[in-house]
């Protein structure tokens, strides 16, 4: 993929970090249970921000459209995490 400027590869490179510390803090909370409801929490929040904007967008691509796909499964595996970590908790 060619970018077409540098800030346009700046906003890449910025969004890609912020995935990484988002997918290590969902890894954390797959492994210890006192990182479990921030993570749940920064990953909706993550997914439901870029739906949110992604509708909004006229005549989104062929690409775009798979990512809203990809996020909006990524958000019902989100979901299905808060109900198990809330069922989980109440029989502890």
């Amino acid at each position: 993929m060619t970018v077409p400027d540098p800030g346009t590869e700046l906003l890449l490179r910025h969004r890609a970090t912020f995935f990484g510390i988002l997918g290590t803090a969902l890894l954390a909370g797959a492994a210890d249970e006192r990182f479990r409801w921030p993570a749940i929490a920064a990953g909706t929040a993550s997914v439901g921000s870029f739906l949110a904007l992604a509708a909004a967008a006229e005549a989104p691509s062929a690409q775009l459209r798979r990512v809203q796909q990809v996020d909006v499964a990524l958000l019902a595996a989100l979901g299905a995490a808060a109900v198990c970590e809330a069922l989980g908790a109440r029989t502890t």
